[in-house]
């Protein structure tokens, strides 16, 4: 029975550790497409997909902060023309200012 139990403990450690392999895979394609350089290249853009990856990219480290994101979109589809890495950099600078902004308000009140 304990061979049994180490056998699975590992089998639980070795699944943990691809997971969190897998997580990390997805979070750096995100950050590949997040840094590639598109200065000055406007181009069709889905604002949808977007907001969502920005709050893929966000999504885990949040989590470890008892945040977590919630998304509901509206419009079915909603294209833009202009610079997806500029466009991508708002919208992050946007989330994570709302969530300084949050976590300051908190404080103050704690602290008054």
């Amino acid at each position: 029975k304990k061979t049994y139990e180490r056998g699975a403990n590992r089998i639980s450690v070795v699944v943990g550790i691809e997971m969190a392999g897998q997580r990390i895979g997805y979070i750096v394609k995100k950050l590949r497409t997040y840094a590639r350089i598109t200065e000055n290249q406007n181009e069709d853009v889905d604002v949808h997909g977007i907001i969502h990856d920005s709050i893929s990219l966000l999504q885990e480290m949040y989590l470890k902060e008892n945040i977590s994101l919630k998304l509901s979109l509206e419009a079915k589809e909603w294209h833009v023309r202009g610079n997806i890495g500029q466009l991508q950099q708002v919208l992050l600078n946007m989330i994570v200012n709302a969530k300084d902004a949050l976590r300051w308000k908190e404080w103050r009140s704690n602290h008054n």
